[in-house]
């Protein structure tokens, strides 16, 4: 039990740590899409490598993904967030 604390405890600090910088960085695209019948918000980190499409769950909204797009995108993808049909 305190050996899994402490894990849990280091990556929580790690992460937090590498990702600092990140987070002050704006979206390269951030808006508003329109398809037939609805509008979706959207972020799209821009950049030339593979692309990671993240949606929420049914209920939340685009700040569940707050901490991971910065880590991906410093990883070299290129991430896009999208709201859901309601939420954004």
């Amino acid at each position: 039990m305190r050996y899994t604390y402490i894990f849990r405890s280091t990556i929580t600090c790690l992460l937090l740590a590498f990702s600092v910088n990140s987070l002050a960085q704006a979206p390269a695209f951030e808006g508003h899409m329109a398809l037939p019948g609805v509008k979706l918000w959207y972020e799209d980190t821009g950049g030339s490598g593979e692309v990671i499409v993240l949606m929420h769950a049914a209920t939340g909204n685009n700040r569940f993904w707050e901490y991971q797009v910065p880590v991906f995108r410093d990883a070299g993808y290129r991430v896009i967030v999208v709201e859901r049909r309601g939420w954004g």
